[in-house]
């Protein structure tokens, strides 16, 4: 079966992409590998070197740092891995499938000569990392009431009113 077709249409659609000309989007749709991943798979892993721009065909997944913060959450359509390839860097955070996954992988030779032929292009991606560096990661846990009970952090009793009180008498109790 021929998935060129489909693979074009797709990346067509999605922005940066949609500033290709015909020839480069068959040129980015060629250089396409296919990967499935399990839900709970790890597709890319902190340190490693990276060589492909990834992209979110079906599926979930999710990109957390050294520290385990989430960093993105990622759905049909979202781009990852660009920093570390652009940059020429190892990388920086993990991503694991939280839903079974299609992710379609750009050839990183490939996704660079796109950027140098199709200014439009390569800013999309200059804007994108832009904005991935000045995005601070979503804490995942509490700090300061961690494994604490909620009775613990309550310090006075609720605050009640009979059920036939006004609104006029509620909002005088709650002030």
């Amino acid at each position: 079966m021929n998935e060129l077709p489909e693979i074009t249409r797709f990346l067509s659609g999605l922005p940066g992409f949609d500033e290709l000309d015909e020839n480069q989007l068959t040129v980015a749709a060629r250089a396409i590998q296919i990967g499935y991943y399990k839900a709970g798979s790890q597709v890319l892993t902190i340190g490693d070197a990276n060589t492909q721009l990834h992209i979110v065909r079906s599926g979930a997944l999710e990109l957390r740092n050294a520290e385990g913060d989430l960093v993105m959450r990622g759905a049909e359509g979202d781009v990852f891995g660009f920093p570390s390839l652009m940059n020429m860097t190892p990388l920086r955070n993990q991503s694991e499938t939280i839903e079974d996954s299609l992710i379609y992988h750009l050839d990183g030779q490939v996704f660079a000569d796109l950027r140098r032929r199709n200014d439009r292009f390569d800013t999309y991606f200059i804007r994108l990392l832009s904005d991935r560096l000045l995005s601070r990661p979503t804490p995942t846990k509490l700090h300061g009431a961690e494994g604490l009970a909620v009775k613990e952090l309550i310090t006075r009793p609720p605050v009640t009113i009979d059920a036939t009180a006004s609104v006029q008498e509620a909002a005088r109790k709650m002030v």
